[in-house]
């Protein structure tokens, strides 16, 4: 059958789609061992989330410490380490987390069995050489210079203590001082309580046999206690006022980075979901009612975005765009009408129809492949997300309705509510 292609394929609703079930074991050593098998490439991900953070162990010392698992161990030089990974086909990454230190393993299948003693080796032990780590604080403090250049980087980094206040340990923006005073026994002070097997969830993904599996429940199960593992520090946010603005003066920059935001509801209130979808509208994809009317209509940037960040310690709106220094005001004032015009004038028709279904396919991108699967359930542990929360963005997107976009828009997009952070000439 030859195909027409003058005619456009048929465009039909998603049928019910849902999150398929994980494999949770709970070890004897008290890791949590999450996990999914399945696709058609011979890899697997190997990601470990061990409970502290940022928040727990300040941003410089998180950072250093997960740079350093690379940079020898007790019977590994960094030169071993970096030869395993490439020789086995693998790749080695890190995350710093607010609450959480990640470390994600990727590697052939076939490869999995001898990358594990490896990967054991750097996350018990480490031994934080002082000639390597004064590479990575150097390489850490060149990152903060590039991000200081940066005028959105600017931008949002100020606008943080406006949203979590002052305060807020949280809201510490760190330094030159904060790297330098990060010494090797600070380091592996803070290793040596991170290691606790009874505060760890791993999560495996990819097409794994039954012995791939098995090694990988054995190393776990091998991981040793080496500290009582921290508890999770939250701090509570305490927004700035309504209204208040901040400017970061910039040399190196024409342009003006705005990032502005709104102090709202956590990821357990049952108008999360809807607020969210609410927001992907205004100004979450190329269609948004901010793209099409900053970009599109107006020519005022080259792009500009909203969307809900929600984590375990606090909730905002988050809006951030990039523009001539001379138009700033113009597009405050066009980010302010648009978010008064989502509760007046929501989105109907062919606009909401065609947002569903870029929100519908957003979801079924989760169920691309094991991996993503994986990294849904992993990120509902960093971020606090509930156990129903892709069934529940599935079940508010079929029944949005411009009512209940014009409801949460009332509640939650008072433009009155903005605080703002500048970063310009």
């Amino acid at each position: 059958m030859t195909l027409n292609r003058t005619i456009a394929p048929a465009v039909r609703p998603f049928a019910p789609m849902s999150m398929p079930a994980e494999t949770v074991e709970h070890l004897a050593n008290g890791v949590t061992f999450h996990r999914y098998i399945g696709g058609d490439q011979p890899v697997c991900r190997l990601t470990l989330h061990f409970a502290g953070g940022i928040s727990e162990m300040g941003e410089a010392a998180t950072k250093l410490l997960l740079n350093q698992l690379t940079e020898g161990t007790a019977t590994r030089s960094a030169d071993d380490i970096a030869e395993a990974i490439d020789y086995n086909g693998a790749r080695f990454a890190t995350q710093a987390q607010t609450h959480f230190s990640v470390t994600d393993l990727f590697v052939l299948t076939s490869r999995m069995a001898d990358m594990l003693p490896v990967l054991m080796d750097m996350i018990s032990s480490p031994v934080f050489p002082e000639e390597r780590l004064e590479v990575s604080r150097l390489r850490l403090k060149n990152a903060l210079q590039t991000a200081r250049r940066d005028p959105s980087a600017v931008a949002d980094l100020a606008l943080s203590p406006l949203m979590l206040g002052r305060d807020n340990p949280l809201a510490h923006v760190m330094t030159e001082d904060d790297i330098d005073n990060v010494s090797p026994s600070t380091l592996k002070a803070c290793h040596r309580r991170l290691v606790c097997p009874a505060r760890m969830h791993a999560y495996l993904s990819g097409l794994a046999d039954d012995d791939v599996i098995a090694a990988v429940r054995r190393f776990l199960e091998s991981i040793p206690t080496l500290g009582d593992g921290y508890a999770m520090e939250l701090h509570p946010a305490h927004p700035e006022p309504a209204g208040t603005l901040v400017t970061s003066p910039m040399a190196s920059t024409y342009q003006c980075a705005i990032s502005c935001g709104i102090p709202t509801i956590g990821r357990q209130h049952p108008d999360y979901v809807p607020l969210r979808f609410a927001v992907m509208a205004l100004g979450g994809y190329f269609g948004s009612r901010l793209m099409s009317n900053i970009r599109e209509d107006k020519g005022l940037t080259y792009g500009i975005s909203a969307a809900v960040l929600g984590g375990q310690d606090e909730a905002h709106v988050y809006v951030g765009t990039l523009t001539d220094n001379g138009n700033a005001d113009i597009v405050i004032d066009e980010i302010r009408r648009e978010l008064a015009d989502m509760a007046v004038n929501p989105p109907s028709g062919e606009e909401l129809e065609r947002f569903r279904t870029y929100a519908m396919t957003g979801l079924a991108e989760l169920l691309d492949n094991p991996a993503s699967v994986v990294q849904y359930y992993g990120s509902q542990n960093l971020v606090g997300a509930p156990a129903d929360y892709f069934e529940c963005q599935q079940r508010v997107l079929q029944s949005l309705t411009p009512d209940e976009i014009a409801r949460v828009s009332r509640l939650y997009l008072d433009p009155e509510a903005l605080r703002l952070s500048l970063a310009r000439p």
